[in-house]
This record gives structure tokens, C-alpha cells and sequence, in this order.
């Protein structure tokens, strides 16, 4: 028989390899005290370089021209930092420790602004536990802790296989120790020193759902899970049983004997979506709910319908984003090739912590790479169906709607700059810096510790022996240093 995506007693779901791609990220010693100056003017910035503060002017070869009347940059990304294709190798002594820089970075040419906006990291004060319950399961919302504690086994008839998969992928993510865990038989309800996972059950569209909420304090995220104990219930038809993603040309990935293969279900899925509403009005209603009922603040723009395949469905990762829709089915006519009850109602998407094609930095003060974490949501005309969305930050109103950029080569030179004159290499002998991002990255203000503004950053990572153990950040816009870790 062939094993469904969503099909009940099928655990190999979408959400499992979505969790093992965007949950999943690589952990490394935390800096000590986390704090980093303002961005604006020259209140307590420190230049990475004199020549990284001159660059601002604009006048050197490789920066962009600027437009007199808005102040913004003219030209893509690319064109911004002098090419698409960026490479910077050298190699600098700082008091006998030998820092060579093997950098490369891919600028996309589709990134047309990159404004800055106000947010701030996630602490245990933003969570509210208690609203977010009493705002999607009212006040018959069942605590499973004490005499309702159980254990949440793979193949357990009374528990969302989704909220399982994705809650056995957070405890891997805080796993930073290796302790042993036992993944197939994880509690209810725990309260750790650093973290915390506390599970619901509560009426949600009419229909049975389960809630768990996490807040871990070291990676400063708290993660939002919401699924119905049976997803075929949302189609309202006791006929459908099964329930799984489709892309835009008909492909499902499905499993026969336990391996993956794809069925183009194009002829049976002709039929419009049932979804009534726009992409803007599914979008907005679902930002709304996010803050409204969960107390999340994405950037703007971080929603949209066009999603990632790969992660959702085993898609080549090269392929281009497509549209992600939810179908629903019978099962047994489905294997044996009657596919006249698939219907099409509402999307899955993947949900980036980003602006424009920029991802917000996934750690702020511990060295995560090559991770970044990722949401995803069900939507349809009902609002968010299910929810999978761990989150590190809160953001909030745009500052500016776009910046300039100083040139690659001079942010690299900025980056040499910081680690002779400004970053504590602690006790550093050698170190190669191999991996490079462009990320968002809050900078704290100095009048209100509470209150960050996220500019574009460009993180390096520093390897010594097969380890990522070295972090530096400098601002994009001016070249002055932000942020250094080493172990």
C-alpha cells in the first residue's frame, strides 16, 4: 500500500522534512554577555576601519550610484556590491595568530532594496503562554501535565503525528549536550532549566487540536506548534481519510514500501481551489492571527503563498519556488488509481525570517550556520489550519525603506579591520574564514535596552580543524563592527 504524507499512521510526513531542514541547526558556544551598539549616526559605533567609514561617502570604485532625490541606492543588490559572483581571499597576522579568509558570496540580482525596521529578540516575558491558549482554545483548554500528562508515542491514535514529528525535531535542535533522549516517547510537559515544552488539547475550527509552546532561553526562541489530532477532519467529509500537499503542475511525492517516489495527479487536480479568498486576503489574515492569537511579529513580507518544493515536498532544492496546495482524498480510491475525490482546498508554505530575500541572523549570540530556522503554515479560507513556527524574533515598523551599501571589497577590508583592531580572538592561533552571509542583524539602542533595529550585516565564519569555532559581524552600511565570538 502506498504511504501518504498525511495519511494517519503514516509519521514520514511533510512536516518531518521540514523540521529536519529548518529545526535542525548547528549549536555553538554562546558569548558571554550579548550586547551591540545602535545603528544610527554615530551613536556608540565603533568603525570597523577608516577606510570603511570613508566608503560611505559613496565615492570609491565598486559602490553604487545614489539617487540624489531619495537617497537610495540605484541597482540591484549586485550592482550594489560590485558583481555577483564575490570572492576574497588573503591572509593577516593578528599577534601571532595566522586568520586566513577563503570568502565567496553569490549577490542575487532580484534583491532590489534592503530597508531597515525595528524588532528585538524573543525573551520569556514575550511568549504570554497563557494568552496564546486562551486565544485559540478559549478557557476549556486541557493542560496535558499532571493527571493528564502522557507520553507522545509515533503511533498513538490520539495525538497529532505533526505536532510529534516536529516536537521530537525541537528537542534534537536543544539537544546542544548529546544527553540521551528517548525521541519516540517524549512527555507532555517539561520544564528544563533553559527551556521549556508545555502541550494543550482544545477546540479549534470546530474540531480537535493539540497546542504545544517552547520557549528555550539560550537560543532566545519560542516555538509555536498547532495541529488538528487528525488533519483529514478539516476536509468536513467522512469519505476523505488522507490529506497531502500538491505543486503547481499536479506532483505529489508519495511512498511505496518506504521509498519516495512522485504521482502526477495533474488530470485529477483541474478543479479550482475551493479557497474563495485572494492571496492578499489569506496572507493578511493569517499575519493577523499570528499576532493577534499567537503574539508572533514576522518582518514584512515574510509571508507569501510561493514556497520552497524541496522542503515541502523532496523537490529538487534547484527548483524554482512554486505554489504549494493542500488536496484532500480517499485514501483506497487513491491506491487503486481513482482519483475522483481529490479536492483542492488551501495552501502550505514555508515561512523565511527575512526581508527580501535577506534572512534575519538564526542565533544572535552563538555560532549557527548554514541553518537558518524556517515556519510553516497551512492556511484556507478558515484562517492558519496548522502551524509549525519557531521564532527568535519580534519585528516590527520599517525604519527605512531602503540603504546603501558599502562595496564587497571594502566590507571585506572592514572585516580584516575588525579582527586586528576590535575582536577578542581568545586565545585564537589559527582560524580560517570560509563561510559568509548577508544577514539582518539587531542592533540595541542606546536609550532603551528593550528596543533593536535589524540592519544588514555580513557575518563571516571562522574553521579550525573540520569546527566552526569564530564569528564575526560587521555592519554593511558603514563597515563598523558588531559583534565577535570566539571559542
Amino acid at each position: 500500500m502506498r504511504k501518504n504524507v498525511f495519511r494517519k499512521k503514516a509519521i514520514r510526513s511533510v512536516a518531518i522534512m521540514l523540521t529536519l531542514t529548518m529545526l535542525i541547526s548547528g549549536c555553538g558556544k554562546k558569548e558571554d554577555d550579548f550586547d551591540v551598539d545602535y545603528y544610527g549616526g554615530n551613536a556608540g559605533n565603533v568603525s570597523g576601519s577608516e577606510e570603511a567609514s570613508e566608503d560611505t561617502e559613496g565615492d570609491s570604485e565598486g559602490d553604487t550610484e545614489v539617487n540624489a532625490s531619495t537617497g537610495k541606492d540605484v541597482g540591484n543588490l549586485a550592482e550594489r556590491l560590485g558583481g555577483e559572483n564575490l570572492q576574497f581571499d588573503d591572509s593577516i597576522n593578528v599577534n601571532g595568530a595566522v586568520i586566513d579568509f577563503k570568502l565567496s558570496y553569490t549577490a542575487s540580482t532580484a534583491i532590489q532594496s534592503i530597508p531597515t525596521f525595528k524588532g528585538s529578540p524573543i525573551r520569556d516575558t514575550d511568549v504570554k503562554e497563557e494568552e496564546i491558549v486562551n486565544n485559540l482554545f478559549g478557557d476549556k483548554a486541557v493542560a496535558l501535565t499532571g493527571a493528564n500528562e502522557r507520553k507522545f508515542t509515533e503511533n498513538s491514535d490520539e495525538n497529532s503525528e505533526l505536532l510529534i514529528s516536529d516536537y521530537q525535531s525541537l528537542v534534537f535542535r536543544y539537544n546542544v549536550n548529546d544527553e540521551y533522549v528517548n525521541y519516540s516517547n517524549l512527555p507532555s510537559w517539561q520544564d528544563k532549566d533553559d527551556c521549556y515544552y508545555h502541550t494543550y488539547e482544545g477546540e479549534y475550527l470546530g474540531i480537535e487540536y493539540q497546542l504545544l509552546i517552547s520557549y528555550n532561553s539560550s537560543f532566545h526562541t519560542m516555538t509555536v506548534l498547532l495541529y488538528p489530532k487528525d488533519l483529514t477532519k478539516l476536509a468536513g467529509d467522512d469519505a476523505i481519510d488522507a490529506m497531502t500537499v500538491v505543486n503547481s503542475n499536479g506532483i505529489i511525492q508519495t511512498y511505496t514500501n518506504g521509498a519516495p517516489n512522485f504521482v502526477n495527479l495533474s488530470d485529477a487536480t483541474d478543479s479550482p481551489n475551493e479557497c474563495q479568498k485572494s492571496d492578499e486576503e489569506l496572507l493578511e489574515q493569517a499575519d493577523e492571527i499570528l499576532k493577534n492569537k499567537m503574539n508572533i511579529y514576522l518582518p514584512e513580507g515574510a509571508l507569501t503563498l510561493n514556497s520552497s518544493t524541496y522542503m515541502l515536498m523532496g523537490f529538487d532544492k534547484h527548483e524554482a519556488d512554486d505554489r504549494a496546495e493542500i488536496i484532500y482524498y480517499n485514501d483506497a480510491d487513491f491506491n487503486a488509481g481513482d482519483y475522483s475525490s481529490v479536492r483542492r482546498n488551501g495552501y502550505a508554505t514555508i515561512v523565511r525570517y527575512g526581508v527580501n530575500g535577506i534572512p534575519l541572523i538564526d542565533s544572535l549570540d552563538s555560532i549557527t550556520l548554514g541553518n537558518p530556522l524556517y515556519g510553516m503554515l497551512f492556511l484556507d479560507d478558515r484562517g492558519i489550519l496548522g502551524a509549525s513556527m519557531p521564532v527568535s524574533y519580534n519585528c516590527g515598523e520599517m525604519i527605512t525603506e531602503d540603504s546603501t551599501l558599502i562595496s564587497f571589497d571594502r566590507a571585506m577590508e572592514a572585516m580584516e579591520s575588525a579582527i586586528q583592531n576590535e575582536a577578542n580572538l581568545n586565545g585564537t592561533t589559527k582560524l580560517e574564514f570560509n563561510y559568509l552571509e548577508l544577514n539582518y542583524f539587531p542592533v540595541k539602542s542606546p536609550d532603551d535596552p528593550n528596543e533593536y533595529t535589524f540592519v544588514p550585516a555580513w557575518v563571516a565564519y571562522g574553521n579550525n580543524k573540520g569546527e566552526y569555532t569564530g564569528r564575526v559581524v560587521i555592519n554593511a552600511i558603514d563597515g563598523s563592527f558588531l559583534q565577535g565570538i570566539f571559542e
